[in-house]
C-alpha cells in the first residue's frame, strides 16, 4: 500500500476556515432561534363585488367541462401605457377561479416575481370571490417581499408572497398589480 503524502498547507485556507467555520455556526445557531417568517392568512373585510368580474366567475366552465383541472384563468386582462421614451406603464388584472381542493389550496397563497433592479412592481389588490356570490378583500399589510428560489442565476430576483384565507372551490382570486420597467428574460 502506497504511503500517503501530506500535501502543504494553503496559507488562505487556514487563514480563512477559522471565521467562516465561526460564521457558519453562529448563523445556524441563530437561524435555530429566529422566530418563524410565516404569517397567518388576515382576516378578510366585505366589500362590494365588481358585477362584471362576479358574473364571469361564476359562469365560468363547470368542474364537469374540465375534469382533469384543479383551476383555470376566468379573466387576464392588460392595460398598457406606453410613454414616449418606450418605457411601458402595465395594469394587469387576472381572475383565477379554483376547481377542486388542490386548485383552491393554490389559490391561498399568491406570488408576483419582479427584478427590483430594472422594474418596479405594486400589488394594488387581491379580491376573493366567494361561490355564494360575496366578495372579500384581502389586506395587503401582510405581503412578504423575499428573493425568488435560484438555481443557476444568482441576480437579486424578488418575489412578493400574499397570503390568501383559505378559498373554496367554486371561489375565484381576483389580482390587480402595475408593473412598469422591463422584464429580462430569465
Amino acid at each position: 500500500m502506497p504511503a500517503m503524502t501530506k500535501r502543504p498547507r494553503n496559507p488562505w485556507i487556514a487563514a480563512l476556515a477559522p471565521p467562516c467555520l465561526a460564521l457558519a455556526l453562529h448563523a445556524g445557531a441563530a437561524g435555530a432561534q429566529a422566530p418563524s417568517t410565516a404569517q397567518a392568512a388576515p382576516e378578510l373585510r366585505t366589500i362590494a363585488c365588481d358585477s362584471e368580474i362576479a358574473r364571469l366567475a361564476r359562469a365560468a366552465a363547470p368542474p364537469e367541462d374540465h375534469e382533469a383541472a384543479d383551476g383555470l384563468v376566468v379573466l387576464d386582462r392588460s392595460t398598457v401605457r406606453v410613454e414616449d421614451s418606450g418605457q411601458a406603464h402595465v395594469v394587469r388584472r387576472r381572475v383565477q377561479k379554483a376547481l377542486t381542493e388542490a386548485g383552491a389550496t393554490r389559490l391561498s397563497s399568491m406570488r408576483f416575481d419582479y427584478d427590483p433592479s430594472t422594474s418596479l412592481l405594486e400589488v394594488r389588490r387581491v379580491v376573493v370571490h366567494h361561490a355564494d356570490g360575496t366578495c372579500a378583500d384581502v389586506p395587503l399589510h401582510g405581503m412578504l417581499d423575499v428573493p425568488q428560489p435560484a438555481w443557476s442565476i444568482y441576480w437579486g430576483l424578488r418575489a412578493r408572497l400574499l397570503a390568501v384565507p383559505r378559498p373554496a372551490v367554486g371561489d375565484a382570486v381576483e389580482t390587480e398589480i402595475y408593473f412598469t420597467g422591463f422584464q429580462i428574460a430569465y
